[in-house]
């Protein structure tokens, strides 16, 4: 899976240079730089909306006890549509577009969901060792009105010569 990712990351760029390329050969070049710095105007709004928007509805779930997964997974989601948006290029923008549709973004967290549970079930045993005890206690003074023994002499510590 990280070599797939990793495989990618560097196809990315050079698949957005060359529909860049292309779409500026029929479209020409204006149209296509002009939908570059719209959509990532869209973006960086998009980007700053969602943040505030997000901090107030996991607000209102922690005010209600409950746990902000869902709403903290939107935030992401979209966090993350924005950042596709102001990257240029086609794949990116289409991607990003695709995140913005709120069912396929909660199709998509309940898919992410389901994987992380069976993968918590799968690997719940690992790192547990198990055992037995037995809790010894401190064998109780014979006078209880007797005084404690008196603690051993301080030892003098290294380095601190005193004249």
């Amino acid at each position: 899976m990280p070599f797939l990712l990793v495989i990618l990351l560097l196809a990315l760029p050079a698949l957005e240079l060359t529909g860049l390329i292309l779409a500026g050969e029929k479209f020409g070049a204006i149209p296509v730089i002009a939908e570059a710095i719209l959509s990532a105007i869209a973006g960086v709004n998009l980007l700053r909306i969602t943040g505030w928007v997000t901090a107030r509805k996991v607000q209102d779930a922690m005010m209600k006890g409950e746990l902000p997964v869902g709403q903290m997974f939107e935030g992401a989601a979209l966090s993350i549509a924005s950042i596709l948006l102001i990257i240029p290029g086609f794949l990116t923008d289409a991607i990003g577009l695709l995140l913005l549709i709120a069912p396929l973004r909660t199709a998509l967290g309940a898919a992410i969901a389901a994987r992380t549970a069976a993968r918590a079930t799968h690997h719940s045993d690992e790192g547990v060792i198990e055992g037995e005890f037995t809790v010894v206690e401190d064998p109780a003074p014979s006078d209880p009105g007797a005084p404690a023994a008196p603690l051993p002499p301080p030892t003098p510590e290294a380095g601190s010569d005193r004249r």
